[in-house]
């Protein structure tokens, strides 16, 4: 069952699966069909359905793509220069971060009793990369960019850290991925705390996302007060690509987890259609609908969508993990079958994904204090449960990465 794709393979079957079309605008800038900005949008949906969940109250920002250069320069001033990634023209930019732009709303707001001092926005944005470029895992136009930014009292500082690390914990496990969470000091001239989303990648790791405390000089470079800390967190569609390839190797075909349930109705004349909208709706199960036709079946085969179902007289499912199609009678009946699959299969993926994880951890980890360990390593992966020190004792609630923190990983 299971297979390893190579990239290269996957963006393939994701062309033939009218996902994305070949080629985009060139290497970098990738153009997605409809399907594709259907998926990107239920994975957007299932994070800000977590945000809801999690009682997170936020702003939902989206931001014009031109910036003023002259901000860019002053926000970044003694922190990070990566003026060379940046498309200029004028007294501009293109938006390489949505960062900027959501600092400056907070600011406004800052002092207003009863604003939400957090912000979610969605956007896409622009860094003049060199290098392989792969659609989604890294390109120039990078999209979507998913950022969570809070200006919080320090009182409330680490409160808000472990808000976040639950909400993208939930949020990764809803995409059949398990994370861990890795401190490190990658860009300290960025961040003072940086906790980074660790993911199996095959025989290697990569990181998904990130939390970051932002530096002092940024409060000094956009005026913000003392009293306040700077959070910046987020994701890119890199974790879109990520889920769609674990799942794919652990299927053996492609298969999109935030994928839509593919409809065809078969009856011209009959509420069938308009009965399963509705409890679609009622229970968030993402669908479009298309019309009949011959090669219906082996479109749906390499579309990487879960399951498709054709309405007739009777209901007909067919399911990616089902040899089989299944005809029911009652719509209920299949509504359950439906969402008991989708359950199963998502468990399958996190169990998956989890002892992948696992087994690469043992070899890249020591069970050591960091008083215990005598050379530099990459950094600490946190655990669900305290330990002790096999050295001296002590007990400790993270493993030693054991890698070399020279070498820096995508």
């Amino acid at each position: 069952m299971e297979y390893s794709f190579n990239k290269h393979e996957l963006i393939l079957n994701l062309e033939k699966s009218e996902f994305l079309y070949k080629d985009g605008y060139g290497p970098g800038v990738p153009i997605f069909t409809h399907k594709g900005i259907k998926v990107i949008d239920n994975f957007i949906e299932l994070f800000e359905r977590e945000l809801k969940e999690k009682k997170i109250k936020y702003s939902k920002l989206v931001h014009k793509h031109m910036i003023s250069l002259d901000d860019f320069r002053k926000a970044y001033n003694k922190i990070n220069n990566y003026e060379n990634e940046v498309i200029r023209t004028g007294n501009t930019c293109v938006m390489s971060d949505a960062l900027l732009q959501n600092v400056f709303y907070l600011k406004k707001i800052a002092f207003v009793e009863n604003y939400v001092k957090t912000v979610f926005s969605v956007n896409s944005i622009y860094r003049e990369k060199t290098g392989k470029l792969i659609p989604l895992y890294r390109d120039k136009n990078i999209f979507p960019v998913v950022q969570i930014d809070h200006l919080v009292h320090k009182s409330k500082l680490n409160k808000t850290i472990v808000l976040l690390k639950d909400l993208y914990l939930n949020f990764y496990k809803k995409l059949g991925i398990e994370i861990k969470f890795l401190k490190a000091s990658e860009v300290p001239e960025y961040a003072s705390f940086e906790l980074y989303f660790l993911a199996q990648e095959k025989s290697k790791f990569t990181k998904l996302g990130m939390i970051y405390v932002l530096y002092s000089q940024f409060r000094q470079n956009l005026k913000l007060s003392d009293e306040y800390y700077l959070i910046n967190s987020g994701f890119s569609g890199k974790s879109l690509f990520y889920s769609i390839e674990s799942a794919s190797n652990y299927m053996g075909e492609l298969f999109i987890p935030t994928s839509s349930v593919h409809i065809i109705n078969k009856i011209a004349k009959s509420d069938k259609l308009n009965k399963v909208i509705k409890i679609f709706n009622e229970e968030k199960i993402s669908f479009y609908i298309d019309e009949y036709e011959k090669n219906t079946y082996k479109k749906w085969k390499k579309s990487g969508d879960f399951a498709l179902l054709v309405l007739h007289e009777k209901y007909t499912l067919h399911i990616k993990t089902m040899n089989m199609p299944v005809t029911f009678n009652n719509i209920n009946t299949m509504i359950k079958c439906l969402i008991d699959n989708f359950y199963k299969v998502s468990t399958e993926l996190l169990n998956y994904s989890r002892s992948n994880i696992q087994q690469n951890l043992e070899t890249s980890t020591l069970q050591l204090c960091e008083n215990c360990i005598t050379y530099s390593y990459y950094g600490l992966i946190e655990t669900e449960n305290t330990m002790t020190c096999l050295n001296c004792g002590k007990v400790i609630n993270y493993l030693i990465f054991n890698i070399d923190p020279k070498d820096r990983f995508y």
